[in-house]
């Protein structure tokens, strides 16, 4: 799921990305806000809460409707 979104938006921005293996989401949050990863594409689920508390901020979003 998140490769394929990650993969279909990099060729639609006409970027490179380098895809990094992580087994969850919590430290994918955790490198982003600590600053090793420049973007990452989640769940909103898992997400939410960070954006609301203004520590991360989504630039996009991967569905039909925001």
């Amino acid at each position: 799921g998140y490769q394929l979104a990650a993969a279909w938006f990099a060729n639609l921005a006409g970027v490179q990305f380098v895809n990094v293996p992580y087994k969850g989401q919590a430290q994918i949050m955790t490198d982003v806000i600590g600053g090793q990863l420049d973007m990452a594409v989640v769940d909103l689920g898992g997400a939410i809460t960070l954006l609301k508390e203004g520590k991360i901020r989504a630039v996009a979003v991967t569905g039909e409707t925001r």
